[in-house]
């Protein structure tokens, strides 16, 4: 439980849970065209439910097809760019994906 105190008064404890980053531990495939627009699976650990899919500082369309899967539109791009997660626990390391 978390409690505030103060001079005067303590708080009533409030329940505290600690939700660690997930873990993003592969992509497939790590590469597409510069159009974007094809599917890509994020392989995950530590997930809750991700708000968030970023390749680069563009926001991607997905779904959770499990608690360790996403399914992912990669949006249109250019180079090497990181692909990250974005959950209640924090947001994930990279891992890098390539435009053609």
């Amino acid at each position: 439980a978390l409690t505030v105190d103060t001079a005067s008064v303590t708080s009533n404890g409030a329940i505290f849970q600690y939700i660690s980053a997930p873990t993003l531990t592969s992509l497939t495939p790590t590469g597409g065209a510069i159009a974007g627009g094809n599917n890509v699976t994020l392989t995950r650990t530590g997930f809750t439910k991700a708000t968030d899919v970023i390749f680069g500082d563009n926001p991607a369309m997905f779904t959770m097809p499990s608690d360790n899967s996403i399914s992912a539109v990669a949006p249109s791009g250019v180079g090497a760019v990181a692909v990250t997660t974005v959950s209640p626990g924090g947001t994930s390391g990279a891992q890098m994906y390539t435009y053609f």
